[in-house]
């Protein structure tokens, strides 16, 4: 899964690259090439859609585990609701795959409730910050277990025009089980779209 982990970052280096390639003498001042004219217009619909795709690792699972894989490929789906241009809140399902080490094997997934903080830059790019909680199921060789637990995460959106952006996050679930005897951190990196109507 190393090359899902580069590929993701590979994509936020480009978005990053095409940002700075395209800007004026005001490093946040640049020309958006994606855009269909009216990127710069701020959407009027508050509710949004998307979707992510990326890699899902998870802490200290092989510790002293031989044949083991604490990473796979993970996925999201979410919606949001814009409070103001610097308050959201969104939900979401993730899905963040299997990991497997000598017998042990889990699956993970679950629904993310979370409060977002925005920090606008300009017109096309911005940052946020996310803390909420997570409702995980893990799936173990030994039962199915679910629980609430805290999650955050940080990212950026490149707006592409009135109504598309270009997602990179990062989110971290804490003390998720990952066996019967063991809870662990994961992380995961992800680059999605985010859709809304005019």
């Amino acid at each position: 899964m190393k090359f899902i982990q580069r590929a993701t970052m590979a994509s936020l280096l480009l978005v990053s690259a095409a940002t700075l390639s395209t800007a004026s003498a005001d490093p946040l001042s640049f020309v958006n090439p994606f855009s269909t004219g009216n990127g710069a217009t701020a959407s009027t619909n508050p509710v949004y859609i998307g979707g992510s795709l990326g890699s899902a690792s998870v802490d200290s699972f092989c510790n002293g585990v031989a044949n083991c894989d604490d990473s796979d490929m993970g996925w999201k789906v979410f919606a949001g609701y814009d409070f103001s241009e610097r308050v959201a809140f969104e939900v979401g399902y993730n899905s963040l795959g299997e990991v497997s080490g000598g017998t042990k094997r889990s699956k993970i997934s679950g629904y993310e409730m979370a409060a977002i903080g925005k920090m606008p830059l300009n017109d096309q790019i911005g940052l946020f910050g996310k803390a909420g909680l997570f409702r995980w199921t893990a799936k173990n060789d030994d039962g199915k277990r679910s629980a609430f637990d805290v999650m955050f995460g940080a990212g950026v959106d490149y707006k592409m025009n009135g109504n598309m952006s270009i997602r990179g996050e990062w989110e971290r679930f804490n003390d998720i089980e990952t066996k019967s005897d063991k809870t662990s951190d994961i992380d995961m990196l992800s680059v999605g779209f985010t859709y809304r109507t005019l």
